[in-house]
């Protein structure tokens, strides 16, 4: 599957197994975390080290995305400690609409699949512009790059 498919993976409990929620519902022999280090690993990241870029550059401790694809700048963000068996880690790319449930968050993907999680929705709407603000972040340092190549080009 791809990553840019996946609107995002949790733990079911009662099945012992990771769900992967996208188009095509799949059941995996791995824990959500492994699932998101081995998408990293496919581009040449790794959890941890995409952790500890993003703490950095956005100045967070807790609840810290990941970016999976540094091309299509998908990151996934976990909607409680990632330590957590609830954990769900959703990949912001994919969602379309937030909805309040009464002290839960219902979240709509772009294909109309859905899941209810067990935090309000500020949190969610804070965790998706951590996303933003890093794609922002990198997307604008891309674009110095950009320019020092042409300055740099056309001085030779």
């Amino acid at each position: 599957m791809l990553v840019h498919e996946i609107n995002a993976i949790y733990y079911d409990l009662s099945l012992r197994q990771s769900k992967i929620i996208s188009n095509q519902n799949l059941l995996v022999d791995k824990k959500p975390k492994e699932m998101i280090e081995g998408l990293c690993n496919r581009y040449g990241l790794s959890v941890n080290g995409s952790l500890d870029a993003i703490k950095k550059s956005l100045n967070i401790y807790q609840k810290c995305p990941v970016l999976v694809h540094p091309l299509l700048q998908i990151y996934f963000f976990p909607t409680c400690s990632m330590h957590e068996l609830d954990c769900i880690w959703v990949n912001s790319k994919q969602v379309n609409k937030l909805l309040k449930k009464n002290f839960m968050t219902e979240i709509v993907f772009k294909d109309n699949t859905s899941i209810l999680c067990n935090v309000g929705i500020r949190s969610i709407k804070k965790q998706i512009q951590r996303c933003k603000m890093m794609e922002e972040k990198i997307l604008k340092q891309y674009q110095i790059d950009q320019l020092s190549l042409k300055v740099n080009s056309s001085s030779v």
